[in-house]
């Protein structure tokens, strides 16, 4: 039996799927972060590995060679995974691998390789317009530069106003409060010794879950953090319509975790724009990034109709 796997390494987690050559999904496997442009090689190569290994174990499999492996990752740009394969190949025991940016799995579940608009918000944010062999980007700056919109835009706005908070700076109670439970602290300058614990921008972004409660009970504070995330995520969608070269209307696909169906921010940013003229139809993907790129690497290696399988007949329960 030849294996596929499809690799998602994320800033806070890295996801694992393996396949069969005839598209059938066999085991998944989750670890921690392995986006080595913010957190080590070590521990990026430790999740990739973990992560491989729990996929192996959930199906029930000794591990062995894949055939084919098609790794997403923010850290790479794309159609720049060329430079990368070197590290990834030292993690994973693959005859073929591919690498690409995890925008690219984003785009072939919904629209294959057909002209469309990806918007990304997770642990950081991105947007891109891709038609043809062709792309814009906007955003995808990093921690340092901007990342607006994304988790760790909105957990570390709710952070600071924390730490303002706690010096009687503002007076934003509720927001402290949540960050204090979110972390399981007593006391907020043990903020520190979370933040040591581990990779800083991966813990600062998962406070972003801490918004949802607070917006959904009104309060204000939270309320503006999340509306300028979606401004700024509708910004970066408006600048790359008006950029690239469509002959058409085209998808906005919207993904990540704060973009999922439910989340505030998907609202907002569908509010804002389910007019806009040179958009067809706002859509969330219904396929993880994982099992998306498990599909890829099917297709990349001539087997289009059992990437289209795994595509077509997956459901959430097998996730």
């Amino acid at each position: 039996m030849e294996l596929y796997c499809g690799l998602d390494c994320g800033g806070t987690k890295t996801s694992c799927v393996l396949a069969d050559e005839n598209g059938r999904i066999l085991g998944k496997g989750e670890s921690g972060p392995s986006n080595y442009l913010t957190c080590s090689k070590e521990l990026a190569a430790h999740s990739i590995k973990e992560s491989i290994q729990i996929a192996f174990d959930d199906a029930n499999l000794k591990p062995c060679r894949l055939r084919c492996t098609y790794a997403a990752s923010a850290a790479i740009e794309v159609n720049n995974g060329a430079g990368h394969i070197p590290f990834l190949m030292s993690c994973i025991d693959t005859a073929l691998i591919y690498a690409n940016s995890d925008a690219m799995p984003v785009w072939f579940a919904v629209a294959r390789k057909e002209p469309a608009i990806v918007t990304i918000s997770g642990t950081g944010a991105v947007t891109y317009a891709f038609w043809g062999q062709q792309f814009i980007k906007s955003g995808g700056w990093g921690p340092w530069f901007g990342d607006e919109g994304s988790g760790y835009d909105i957990g570390r706005k709710l952070i600071n106003a924390a730490s303002r908070t706690q010096d009687g700076r503002e007076d934003k109670t509720s927001i402290l409060q949540s960050v204090c439970r979110h972390f399981a602290i007593d006391d907020f300058n043990q903020i520190y010794n979370i933040l040591r614990a581990g990779d800083w921008r991966s813990i600062i972004a998962s406070a972003a879950v801490c918004i949802n409660d607070l917006y959904q009970n009104g309060d204000q504070a939270a309320v503006e953090i999340l509306q300028n995330a979606s401004r700024e995520l509708v910004l970066a969608v408006k600048t790359v319509l008006k950029r690239a070269c469509f002959d058409r209307s085209v998808p906005l696909i919207l993904s990540g975790g704060l973009l999922k169906d439910g989340q505030p921010l998907n609202s907002l940013v569908r509010q804002q724009l389910c007019n806009e003229d040179g958009i067809s139809e706002i859509v969330t993907p219904q396929v993880p990034i994982a099992v998306s790129a498990a599909a890829m690497a099917l297709y990349e290696n001539g087997k289009e109709n059992k990437a289209e399988e795994i595509l077509l007949n997956y459901r959430e329960k097998q996730w």
